[in-house]
């Protein structure tokens, strides 16, 4: 049984102060850390915190949970937590998910459940792996200096940070969980900084004016793209009633709770009270090789003036903007923006005598498709497997055929996500390739890799199948998108591709595609994902208003909603939703949201809108676009 702070019926009141770090280590099976583990995990992050399979300690020189970018998932995470992490019904108290609101403005659109996760909640849940029997020590920081690896065992100094205090622990493997900082994977050997188009973040935390006017997106332009999420956040609800409310959801997990029964979201806060509000993570990740004018009228910092200055510049995301207000520091002094340079780089070496390297130390490529924590969670489930072996290795012959395998991936993971980034990039230069070539080909990879078709396995990952999983790629995939870089890379990004080389790239998708489809080497309800494709991924330029319905509104709190006919309760709100509201809908009766009279009007349409943004691409005037700004406020 795992220490509560407080019965969960109990009368809420003042708690006895503890510090962070003890809070969150109160809950380890042992009381003082470990001489001796199986492994030696050194980074707490989600990578770190998913190896644990064995007998392990986790140390984190950090005291408390960290606020990082990152919070939006694909649904390929969503699908490995169900098999690996817990099921839908116990995380959707936690997490918001993908929401569709309005998106007939947009060239394509795709819809499945995606967790949208503040992420020191998700490495809170995963934190308490330790009723599992995992020991993981915040505030306690591996010597990375002092340590030694090899095959007769590591030796890892642990200092504790407050009161500096050493522990020598001993384990036949170290699991480097540093992520970009790559503490002992970059001492192994001189790094290499590979020729890859590099990359800059910004991000900033809002809330919405109207929730009704905004919804989860991506849009992309020539130099990059602008990611909206809205998510639930937690912060400043004190750690204990978080633990508490964490807890007692595992419980009903454990108990395997039917939704119906399962206190919602608001009931939950209520209960151990805990104060969360919906919050939007919007940021714009942005090629490095732009040139910008003079940005110092726009704002007094890098993220302020670099918001106004994309902002002003395309008039969609402007429009999309003005429904939204700053929030100052939404997590501590120095939070309002967040700024990431020179974000690409790949790890030459991820393994070696005593010890593996997971996540982000093997490299990064761009926050939209990157190791990050929906692709690298192939590492940290691959080091897992093959942990059982590798403490038992007993010379570098060993030790080098048991690791091949994943070095290599590793190796090719890096590389051919970052083909994935720039054959993206170079697709949203103009609107018709990101819709029908390199987007449509995008979730083939996701969904049907050979022999791992999701909708073919249930939408689950089991652990023994999802290594697998990740080590396929979709051969299609790749013949379209060298083809696409070949046609597209040469010419500079100042100038739009012409029309013929547009539609020479077109037809040889498209001829790939026939073939694959005509071989059933996809075969999934694609017309009930997409709105711009039907079932043979024939691209439809007049947009359906109706996709098969996965998600909705709850029409008591407006929240966006997981249905599945057994979930009458609202898991946000607690409501018992109408069983109309609940069921699947499959195969709606397609209807043409707002069609135009003909197919070549359409066109017209979208000729002269990407002549608004050739124009929108032309220099403007450096004058302040006004960005309003206040606290955080409470959910709705």
């Amino acid at each position: 049984m795992l220490l509560r702070f407080r019965p969960h019926n109990s009368t809420l009141g003042k708690l006895t102060p503890f510090p962070t770090p003890e809070i969150l280590n109160s809950n380890n099976p042992s009381k003082t850390v470990p001489i001796h583990s199986d492994a030696t995990v050194v980074g707490a992050g989600i990578h770190g915190l998913i190896c644990p399979v064995h007998p392990i300690s986790v140390f984190e020189k950090s005291g408390k949970l960290q606020w990082k970018i990152g919070e939006s998932t694909l649904p390929l995470f969503a699908q490995w937590a169900k098999g690996l992490v817990q099921r839908p019904q116990y995380l959707l108290r936690l997490f918001g998910i993908k929401n569709r609101g309005n998106t007939k403005g947009f060239v394509t659109t795709f819809l499945l459940l995606g967790y949208q996760v503040e992420r020191s909640i998700s490495e809170l849940l995963l934190t308490l792996a330790q009723r599992n029997g995992v020991n993981v020590w915040h505030g306690h920081q591996a010597d990375v200096q002092k340590t030694v690896l090899g095959f007769d065992g590591d030796v890892i100094p642990i200092k504790n940070v407050s009161n500096k205090s050493e522990v020598v622990t001993r384990s036949p493997l170290l699991v480097d969980g540093t992520g970009r900082f790559r503490q002992y994977s970059s001492n192994s050997l001189s790094r290499q900084a590979p020729r890859m188009l590099q990359h800059r973040c910004l991000l900033g935390y809002w809330q919405c004016e109207d929730e009704n006017a905004s919804h989860t997106n991506h849009m992309c332009f020539p130099e990059g793209w602008v990611w909206m999420i809205r998510l639930l956040s937690w912060e400043g609800t004190p750690l204990p009633n978080l633990m508490d409310m964490i807890l007692y959801l595992l419980d009903h997990a454990q108990a395997n709770s039917p939704n119906d029964e399962i206190p919602s979201t608001n009931e939950l806060a209520q209960m151990f009270g805990c104060s969360p509000k919906w919050v939007y993570s919007i940021g714009f990740s942005v090629r490095d090789d732009i040139v910008y004018p003079d940005l110092s009228s726009y704002g007094n910092s890098e993220g302020e003036r670099r918001f106004r200055y994309w902002s002003k510049k395309y008039k969609k995301i402007g429009a999309v903007m003005s429904h939204f207000t700053l929030i100052n520091e939404p997590y501590g002094p120095g939070t309002t923006w967040a700024i990431r340079k020179q974000l690409t780089y790949q790890t030459q070496v991820v393994s070696g005598p005593g010890w593996v390297t997971v996540g982000d130390g093997i490299g990064l490529t761009n926050p939209l498709h990157s190791p990050g924590i929906t692709s690298g969670m192939a590492t940290g489930v691959f080091a897992a497997d093959l942990t059982a072996a590798a403490i038992k290795v007993k010379n570098e012959e060993e030790r080098k055929a048991l690791w091949s395998r994943y070095d290599e991936y590793c190796a090719n993971a890096v590389t051919s996500l970052h083909i994935m980034n720039i054959f993206n990039y170079n697709c949203f230069r103009v609107p018709i390739l990101a819709a029908r070539v390199s987007l449509m080909w995008q979730f083939t990879v996701a969904i049907a890799p050979p022999g791992y078709t999701l909708g073919h396995i249930g939408y689950v990952l089991p652990l023994k199948k999802y290594t697998e999983y990740n080590l396929n790629w979709v051969p299609e995939y790749v013949k379209v998108s060298r083809y696409a870089l070949s046609k597209l890379e040469p010419i500079p990004l100042s100038e739009r591709p012409s029309d013929e080389v547009v539609e020479d790239i077109i037809r040889f998708s498209e001829e790939v595609r026939m073939k694959a489809m005509a071989e059933n080497r996809f075969p999934t309800r694609w017309n009930g994902l997409f709105r711009n494709f039907d079932r043979q991924l024939n691209y439809d330029e007049v947009k359906n208003e109706l996709q098969d319905v996965f998600t909705n509104v709850c029409s008591n709190c407006g929240t966006w909603a997981a249905v599945r006919g057994d979930w009458r309760k609202c898991y946000t709100c607690g409501v018992i939703r109408p069983q109309e509201e609940c069921d699947i809908t499959w195969n709606p009766p397609t209807r043409r949201a707002g069609a135009l009279a003909s197919v070549a009007e359409q066109k017209a349409k979208a000729e002269q809108e990407a002549m608004a943004m050739k124009q929108e691409s032309m220099p403007m005037k450096q004058d302040s676009m006004p960005m309003k700004q206040e606290g955080m406020g409470m959910m709705k």
